[in-house]
């Protein structure tokens, strides 16, 4: 029987006492105003909802990791927790409700030359059962990536495990705008958390230090649970940041794959 894990819940006490011996003070730290967005803070803010939720093995995710060896090729997959819930039907349509009707599926994406590798690493990730939990796609435009990255969040929504789609511009808009509301932190904690996280257009943020920082603080999340990752960028691999290139640099767990199609949009109406 697979093994399942989730990380352990820690208590109060043992939160406290660890943040005394960082800081050699007394009583709980996240009780104090300088302390109120640091990391203590926020674990305190976890345990609290960890403490309401109704399944102690998921913690309401849904969603829990097969704790196997790194070498595994079920390294880093996800499967629907086996004490919260059934994925039903109706649960998978709720899912899928605010998908736009007739768009992106792997069913009418038309592969080209160039474009068959990025497909079938799409599709297993979609489906978990690739043997990787990182996928980069890079190539020129036009060539079926955004296709190819919508379709898997559309397929993931189908097997019932949750999947959001950002274009990286999107992205880091919402982020100013979670900044202005006081909300950046649980926005990246969520993002840090989907069990399916796909990234169109990466790199053509301008860039600056807000977006260097958050980009690079959701892929070191990700990175650590590992939690699997889709993205495409038009860039040619070298123009990437070291940053990113690094991550995915560990074949490991990480495929680049490059899509040498031309821009078949004109034909084919699929990107």
């Amino acid at each position: 029987m697979e093994k399942l894990y989730r990380q352990p819940l820690k208590s109060k006490a043992e939160m406290e006492a660890e943040q005394q011996d960082k800081v050699g003070g007394e009583g709980p730290i996240w009780k104090t105003q300088r302390t109120k967005k640091g990391a203590a803070y926020q674990k305190a803010r976890q345990e609290e909802e960890w403490s309401r939720a109704a399944c102690k093995r998921c913690f309401d995710w849904g969603w829990v990791y097969i704790s196997v060896d790194v070498t595994s090729p079920d390294f880093g997959k996800v499967v629907p927790c086996p004490r919260c819930r059934d994925w039903t039907a109706e649960y998978r349509a709720r899912l899928l409700a605010h998908l736009p009707l007739g768009g992106c599926t792997f069913e009418n994406f038309e592969p080209v030359l160039g474009t068959v590798e990025a497909h079938n690493i799409a599709l297993a990730l979609a489906e978990g059962r690739a043997d990787c939990v990182w996928v980069l796609i890079y190539g020129g435009r036009g060539s079926g990536k955004t296709h190819l990255l919508k379709a898997a969040q559309r397929r993931s929504a189908e097997r019932g495990a949750p999947a959001e789609y950002w274009d990286v511009r999107d992205l880091f808009d919402e982020m100013r705008r979670k900044v202005k509301e006081g909300a950046l932190e649980d926005f990246m904690a969520h993002l840090a958390e989907v069990p399916l996280l796909v990234l169109d257009e990466l790199g053509a943020e301008k860039a600056t230090d807000f977006t260097s920082d958050r980009l690079e603080h959701l892929l070191n999340k990700r990175y650590e649970g590992p939690s699997v990752l889709l993205a495409a960028t038009n860039l040619d691999w070298g123009e990437l940041p070291s940053a990113i290139r690094s991550r995915f640099d560990d074949a490991a767990w990480a495929r680049k794959i490059h899509v040498s199609a031309p821009d078949y949009r004109p034909l084919k109406g699929a990107h």
